[in-house]
């Protein structure tokens, strides 16, 4: 009956002989498809966390242009009239002093960016009268390491008349 048993029994590297091509997969194959997954992961990652970098700076820069268009619209709306009696000028950068800004409105998850503003206003160079003046107003800001960065605006005004 022994030797019944023994005729009957298959060798277990027979019977797996032929499967071993369609059953699972291998280590190798396991090791390279989680290495894939991995790197798309973490580019994934990596991508989301430089969008979140640029959103952030696109909207200081916004905010710094924002603030460069508020003095130049305030030079813009000074009084400067030469041929006026007595005549009136208040387009001076003295009227227009340097001040701090706050860059960030939501400045709840700690210190808030700032940034300062300049208006400097000076005659035109090369005129043959003096009925025009350049206005130059700039943001300097820094984000995170990086700058100055800076908004300028430059404008050219002639006089009231």
């Amino acid at each position: 009956m022994n030797a019944k048993v023994r005729n009957n029994q298959i060798n277990a590297t027979q019977f797996f002989a032929g499967m071993t091509s369609e059953v699972g997969m291998t280590l190798a194959e396991t090791l390279i498809a989680s290495a894939i997954f991995v790197i798309v992961f973490i580019s994934v990652i990596a991508s989301l966390s430089l969008a979140g970098y640029r959103s952030e700076y696109a909207r200081f820069n916004a905010a710094g242009a924002k603030f460069a268009e508020e003095a130049m619209e305030r030079c813009r709306n000074a009084p400067w009239d030469p041929l006026a009696v007595p005549p009136i000028d208040m387009l001076v950068s003295s009227n227009f002093p340097a001040d701090t800004i706050q860059m960030d409105t939501y400045a709840a998850r700690g210190n808030p960016l700032t940034g300062g503003r300049t208006v400097t206003i000076t005659p035109m160079p090369s005129a043959t009268n003096a009925s025009y003046k350049v206005i130059n107003v700039q943001v300097v800001w820094s984000y995170k390491g990086r700058g100055p960065i800076t908004n300028t605006l430059v404008s050219l005004r002639s006089t009231d008349r």
